[in-house]
C-alpha cells in the first residue's frame, strides 16, 4: 500500500502526499506561462473589438474558466499532487494572463481606431513595462475609451469596472481549477488511479447506519444494508484503482437523488458518503463479490416488481 493509504491500522480516507516533482514544475512553467500570455493577449483583443457590454462579461468568464481548466489539466497531467499548489498555480497564471491582457490593451486599442500604423507594434512590445501600464490607466481614469449613457466610462467607474473584471476573471479561474479533480495517486507505480463508476447500485437509503461502520473499514458491515424499494434515492458504490498494481484500491460511496428540475426533467444530485476510502486486496475481492450478489439481487426483485404489475393488470375490475 502506497504512503497515502492505511494510517494507525484504521480507515481513513484519502489524502493527496503532498508532493510535486521537480519536472512538474518545470514542465508546467514551461506549457502554462506561453499559455497564459497567448490567452490574455487574444482576450484583450476581443474586449476592444467587441462592442456590447454583456457579451464581454461572457468572454470575460469563459476567459477565467478556460485558465483554470487548463492549470488544473495540465497539473494533473505533470503529476501534482498538492491541491495547495494547484490553487497557487492557477494563481500565479491567471494574474500572468490577466497582466499580459493589459499589457497589449493599449496597442489593440490603438489599432482599432487607426489601424495598423507605426505605433502599433512598440506597443505590443513595451505595454509589458509596468510603467506604460500605469500610464495607460491613468489616461482610462482621466479621459475614458468608451461613452456610457452619454458620458466616458471614466473616474471611479472605470475603476470599479476593472475590480468586478478581475474578480470575475480570478474566482472563475479558481473554481473552474477543479478540473485537475480529486482521484487517488498511486505513489508505487507514479500515475493516477481509474474509477469505476458502475461498480453498484444499491437500492438502499444513504443514511442507513450500517454506512457508519462501513466508512469506518469494517467493509463486512455492507452486508447489514437494508434494501428500500422504489425510492428516490439510492447509492453507488466506485471503486478506484491503479491500472498497474493491486496496492491502490480505494472506495467511494455516493449518494445519488433523482429530482425535477425547473424544465421538468430528471436531474442527478450526488453527495459523497465517505470518499477514496483505502482498501486492502481482500476487501477490494469482497465488495466485488457483494457487488454481483446485489445486482443478481436487485435483478430477482426487479422481476417480481414487474410480475406483481403484470397480475395486478391482469385482475378483473370489479
Amino acid at each position: 500500500m502506497n504512503d497515502a493509504g492505511f494510517t494507525s491500522g484504521r480507515a481513513t480516507t484519502y489524502r493527496h502526499s503532498g508532493r510535486v516533482p521537480l519536472a512538474g514544475w518545470i514542465m508546467s512553467f514551461a506549457i502554462l506561462i506561453p499559455v497564459a500570455l497567448v490567452a490574455g493577449i487574444i482576450y484583450s483583443g476581443i474586449v476592444v473589438y467587441l462592442p456590447f457590454l454583456k457579451l464581454r462579461c461572457l468572454i470575460t468568464l469563459g476567459y477565467g474558466a478556460l485558465l483554470g481548466v487548463i492549470v488544473g489539466a495540465v497539473c494533473r497531467k505533470v503529476k501534482f499532487r498538492n491541491h495547495a499548489a494547484v490553487a497557487f498555480m492557477t494563481l500565479l497564471i491567471t494574474a500572468i494572463s490577466f497582466y499580459a491582457a493589459w499589457a497589449v490593451h493599449c496597442a489593440w486599442f490603438i489599432l482599432s481606431v487607426d489601424g495598423f500604423t507605426k505605433d502599433v507594434a512598440p506597443a505590443f512590445l513595451f505595454g509589458f513595462d509596468p510603467r506604460v501600464i500605469y500610464g495607460w490607466g491613468q489616461y482610462i481614469v482621466q479621459n475614458g475609451l468608451w461613452v456610457k449613457n452619454g458620458n466616458p466610462h471614466n473616474g471611479w467607474a472605470a475603476i470599479v469596472g476593472w475590480i468586478v473584471e478581475a474578480l470575475i476573471v480570478f474566482v472563475t479561474a479558481f473554481i473552474a481549477r477543479k478540473s485537475y479533480g480529486n482521484d487517488p495517486f498511486c505513489e508505487d507505480c507514479e500515475r493516477w488511479t481509474d474509477e469505476n463508476k458502475d461498480l453498484a447500485s444499491l437500492p438502499v437509503s444513504p443514511t442507513d447506519h450500517a454506512w457508519q461502520q462501513v466508512s469506518g473499514g469494517n467493509i463486512g458491515s455492507i452486508r447489514k444494508l437494508q434494501l428500500v424499494q422504489q425510492s428516490p434515492e439510492y447509492v453507488e458504490l466506485r471503486l478506484a484503482s491503479c491500472p498497474s498494481c493491486t496496492s491502490s484500491d480505494f472506495l467511494s460511496a455516493v449518494a445519488v437523488q433523482m429530482t425535477l428540475n425547473k424544465d421538468g426533467n430528471l436531474e442527478k444530485k450526488e453527495t459523497d458518503i465517505f470518499r477514496s476510502m483505502p482498501i486492502s486486496a481482500a476487501q477490494k475481492a469482497e465488495i466485488l463479490e457483494f457487488a454481483e450478489d446485489m445486482a443478481e439481487a436487485q435483478r430477482i426483485m426487479n422481476e417480481e416488481l414487474a410480475d406483481e404489475e403484470l397480475e395486478s393488470d391482469d385482475s378483473p375490475a370489479t
